[in-house]
């Protein structure tokens, strides 16, 4: 079931600096090969591409994401969210204008790219802010490299974020490649000069919660009318649930998903509008 909402923005103002509040930031604390206040996909034994790697910006440790072969010759991707197997944010009390974080990445195919996401959330769980990267191959470096996602935020009072990483196709066909991977260390939340409200653009924004398990929430913003089509694919690029929405009036929306019928495992939300095309990638978990 799908629900469709509209939702006003407004201008944030400017905030004091605040301190870092990502949970285990720099990934040096490790339970049974798995980061401490993390959440991968790894099936140990089987498919384990997000490992511990002595290869650091600061400290002993950073985090290795690696595309890695999986049961019948399908590749499994390095996904990493900073929350716990039910989803729940981490705590935030401030509107932090960025993301930010060192990285090394090596993408072996012109079809993938490294995503970085972070949604920020209020007391309710609904999302108030979020911001996204996407890095392709011609990004490619050797050396840590300092990453910055500017935050966009709707009226609202923050209570927890969730940032995620992960190696995903561009859904070309020409599909993900083994041994593709990225290091990243030093997670923060940032501030800078202040805070902005939704910058314009047709664009969606971070889903949330993500993973999902129930309803997943999916903001988009038109700064025209225009006729919008919202489709979603699994890991393989097949079309799994589709909404035409038809002509709709400039403004800030939020699609409301039920996937709590879908097998777990990651998803892309595809928007089409008369600017052209937008695609965010999230997980689906907990269900058979």
């Amino acid at each position: 079931m799908k629900k469709l909402f509209i939702i006003c923005c407004f201008f944030i103002s400017s905030l004091a600096l605040a301190q870092n509040p990502v949970l285990n930031a720099g990934f040096e604390n490790w339970t049974n090969n798995e980061p401490d206040n993390w959440l991968t996909l790894n099936i140990q034994g089987v498919a384990v591409p997000c490992q511990k790697t002595d290869d650091s910006h600061s400290g002993n440790y950073a985090m290795k994401g690696e595309m890695v072969p999986f049961t019948g010759g399908l590749l499994w991707t390095p996904y990493l969210v900073s929350s716990n197997s039910s989803g729940d944010p981490f705590p935030v009390n401030q509107l932090f204008s960025e993301l930010s974080f060192y990285y090394q990445l090596n993408l072996k195919g012109t079809g993938e790219f490294f995503s970085a996401f972070v949604v920020i959330s209020n007391a309710e769980g609904s999302g108030i802010g979020a911001g996204e990267l996407s890095l392709y191959a011609n990004a490619n470096t050797e050396v840590y490299t300092l990453a910055h996602v500017p935050i966009s935020y709707i009226l609202g009072s923050p209570a927890g974020g969730i940032i995620s990483f992960a190696i995903s196709d561009t859904l070309d066909g020409t599909g993900v490649v083994s041994g593709s991977h990225y290091i990243i260390d030093d997670v923060s939340l940032d501030n800078m000069s202040g805070v902005e409200a939704f910058i314009g653009g047709e664009t969606i924004k971070a889903a949330y919660p993500n993973p999902a398990s129930a309803d997943l929430n999916i903001p988009f913003v038109l700064t025209n009318s225009s006729k919008v089509t919202i489709n979603m694919y699994d890991v393989l690029g097949r079309k799994v649930s589709g909404s035409e929405y038809g002509m709709m009036h400039a403004g800030s929306y939020k699609e409301v998903i039920d996937v709590s019928t879908w097998n777990s495992g990651v998803y892309y939300c595809v928007m089409t509008t008369s600017t052209g095309q937008t695609k965010i990638e999230f997980v689906v978990t907990g269900n058979n």
